[in-house]
C-alpha cells in the first residue's frame, strides 16, 4: 500500500519541469471524468471539478495554464491518473518553468511561485475536512 492510499490523500501534486502548466486527469484519453464532483467534495458543499481546481492553482501560481494531461501528450501510468482512480484524490501534475533544466538562478522564483498554488490546494483540502467534520463525518 502506498502512502497516498494509507493516508487517503485528498490531493496530490507531482512536479515536473517544462511547460508552466497545471495538468489534471486523464492523461491516457481525451475523455472527461464524469464523476469528479461526486468524489472530490460532497454535492451539498460544492461541485468542484478537477479543471476548476487546476485553473485556480494556475491563477495562484501566475502565468501557468490549466489543461488535461492528455492535451500535452498521451501518457499511461501518470501519477495524476493513478491517484484519482485509486483514492479519488484531486490530483495534478505541475509542469514548472520554461525549460527542462532551469538555470540555478531561477529556481527560487519558480519554487516561490509554485508554493502559492500548493498552498491554495492545501487550504481547499482543509476547508473540505472542516466541512466534513461539521457534518459529523470522520
Amino acid at each position: 500500500m502506498t502512502l497516498v492510499q494509507a493516508r487517503g490523500a485528498k490531493a496530490t501534486i507531482d512536479y515536473h519541469s517544462w511547460g508552466q502548466e497545471v495538468l489534471y486527469p486523464w492523461g491516457y484519453t481525451d475523455d472527461q471524468i464524469a464523476d469528479t464532483e461526486r468524489h472530490l467534495r460532497p454535492p451539498e458543499k460544492d461541485k468542484d471539478k478537477l479543471s476548476d481546481l487546476a485553473k485556480k492553482m494556475a491563477e495562484e501560481i501566475g502565468g501557468y495554464a490549466a489543461k488535461k494531461s492528455s492535451a500535452m501528450y498521451k501518457t499511461s501510468g501518470g501519477s495524476d491518473d493513478w491517484a484519482y482512480s485509486t483514492v479519488k484524490s484531486a490530483s495534478f501534475v505541475v509542469e514548472v518553468a520554461t525549460e527542462f533544466q532551469p538555470p540555478e538562478a531561477s529556481i527560487t522564483g519558480i519554487c516561490n511561485a509554485n508554493i502559492k498554488g500548493a498552498r491554495w490546494l492545501m487550504f481547499w483540502v482543509a476547508d473540505g475536512a472542516l466541512a466534513a467534520r461539521a457534518r459529523g463525518a470522520p
